[in-house]
Parts: structure tokens; sequence; C-alpha cells
């Protein structure tokens, strides 16, 4: 009986460890990778499936391009802010769930910081294709099942 208190206990925290494939390195924090740095940020919050037990794979992502604000008075550190909308494929049921991420990069000139916050708000258009954010999620889910 405790071995089954045990493993009911676990089990949700059976996908809790981030793969090495979705860990942010120096680096993913320059310029021309920062999306796959985000990529990763995102695939490490659990709306976008890292503590699911099942195959939770990334279809259908868009990013919007960066917006550069100069600070403001709750954030004063200039900063980029994209918003990232994906949907998590679920082999066990028909329906695609969408998942909303709001990430803002430091830019001033120090070390990048990248915060991600997910949302139930619908992100701004235009949107352009996110194939990142699918690509590492595939490769989460073959790390996973190894």
């Amino acid at each position: 009986m405790r071995y089954l208190v045990f493993l009911l206990a676990c089990l949700p925290l059976a996908g809790c460890a981030t793969p090495p494939s979705i860990r942010v390195n120096t680096s993913d924090l320059q310029p021309a990778n920062i999306k796959t740095a985000i990529a990763k940020m995102i695939l490490q919050s659990h709306h976008s499936g890292s503590i699911s037990i099942i195959e939770a794979k990334v279809v259908n992502a868009t990013i919007t391009p960066g917006v550069k604000t100069n600070g403001s008075l709750f954030y004063p550190r200039p900063h980029i802010d994209y918003c990232a909308r994906g949907e998590i494929k679920n082999p066990l049921f028909p329906l695609n769930q969408a998942f909303y991420a709001q990430v803002r990069v430091s830019d001033d000139g120090g070390p990048r910081r990248i915060n991600v916050r997910t949302s139930k708000l619908a992100c701004g258009s235009p949107a352009e294709p996110f194939p990142e954010l699918e690509a590492l999620s595939i490769k989460r889910e073959a790390d996973r099942s190894r």
C-alpha cells in the first residue's frame, strides 16, 4: 500500500525533469538565436505540456515580431516584448488545446534575461510562423521517450 501511495504521489511529477535539449545555454542568448531561447523557455512552462505524462507536441506555433520598449513604470529596463501562440496536440483527444505566452527579453546591453508569462489573452497580429517551437517540442518528446 505504501508503494502505491508513493507511485500516485510521483505520477504528476513524471514529466518535470527538463531534458537537456530544451535548456537555455549562453549561445542561445545571442540576437541571432533569441527565438530558440524563447522556444526553450516556453517549453519549460507547464502550459506547454512540460509536465504532461503523455506526448504533448506543439503545432501551429506563431510569434509576433518583437516590440522594443525603452522601459515603463513597472519594468524600467529596456526590453523587447513578444507574444507566442501554439496548440498542444493531444493523441488522446481530437481537439488541440491553444496556449498563449507573453515573452519579455531584457535588452539593456547586459546579460539577456527572458521572462515567460502564460496568458489567456490572444496575441495581437501580425504573427509569423514559429518553427523553432515546433521542432524543439518534437525533440523534447523524443528525449522523453528514451
